[in-house]
């Protein structure tokens, strides 16, 4: 299981390893504000986490639109595209 989901208040103890930062947890005789602390760590990590899946995402991303962009705006082929007729606000 990649994300822990929401705990119920009445839970009394748990054992498992936290999704964010893989730290084991094994708790007994739980609280509601013990549960209630949990659930927002959670939140809080998953939230950091897409942040820097995000941002990794996007570097990745940088070096193949780049290419792209070479390809599609290589001066032979924008001067093939005007002999053709198409104007620059077309393009």
């Amino acid at each position: 299981m990649e994300t822990l989901p929401e705990l119920p208040l009445s839970l009394t103890s748990i054992t498992c390893e936290m999704p964010f930062d893989n730290t084991y947890l094994e708790l007994k005789n739980m609280t509601s504000e013990t549960v209630r602390r949990i659930n927002e760590e959670v939140q809080y990590g998953m939230k950091v986490l897409a942040e820097e899946s995000k941002e990794r995402c996007i570097e990745r991303c940088k070096e193949y639109k780049e290419q792209i962009m070479m390809k599609a705006w290589h001066p032979s082929r924008v001067e093939r595209l005007l002999e053709m007729g198409y104007e620059m606000e077309d393009m």
